[in-house]
């Protein structure tokens, strides 16, 4: 069911994309925090 595809494709771009965002979020946490 192409619909189905959809979604997994969907919520792995979505897993992806949440896991790219934790990554940068304690780089650039990090990185503020070595500048203060």
């Amino acid at each position: 069911d192409e619909r189905l595809t959809g979604l997994q494709f969907l919520g792995a771009v979505l897993i992806m994309t949440g896991l790219y965002i934790n990554v940068f979020g304690l780089r650039w946490r990090k990185a503020v925090k070595v500048g203060s």
